[in-house]
């Protein structure tokens, strides 16, 4: 029942990271000059329970043999993408300020390579894990 739930909490929350990031680029090359906070907010708090919810169901499902997994490389990765993804939605939340506030061309040198950071490790985190989940699969 737990992979079950495991992998729907990732079918449910992929779109909706995939739809931020969508409007976020939007914002990014100025067709959009400012994100909706309303938006930005609930999206930010889906993924949050999208991956709390990941993060309990994939407890729940190694308990019992978590030192088999963690002695696994693609398990430690796994892990180390999903300690950054949880790091960076704290550091997203400041982007998502910024982007309710200001247009994306008048952001400093400093304020814009803060948010391509933040979504470079969104993406490496989101497709790290997913990468592998698929090996840890096997």
């Amino acid at each position: 029942m737990m992979p079950l739930l495991h992998v729907v909490c990732v079918i449910l929350t992929i779109p909706v990271v995939f739809y931020s990031d969508v409007i976020g680029h939007a914002w990014f090359v100025g067709k959009k000059p400012l994100l909706d906070k309303k938006l930005i907010v609930t999206l930010h708090r889906l993924v949050w329970v999208g991956l709390f919810g990941m993060v309990v169901t994939g407890v729940i499902m190694i308990a019992d043999k978590s030192a088999e997994f963690f002695a696994k490389p693609a398990f430690q990765v796994k892990m180390a993408c999903v300690i950054a993804l949880i790091i960076n939605s704290f550091v997203i939340e400041k982007v998502m300020a910024v982007a309710t506030e200001k247009k994306y061309a008048t952001l400093t040198t400093r304020e814009r390579l803060f948010i391509m950071t933040s979504g470079a490790v969104s993406i490496v985190g989101w497709l790290g894990a997913l990468l592998c989940a698929f090996l840890l699969a096997e």
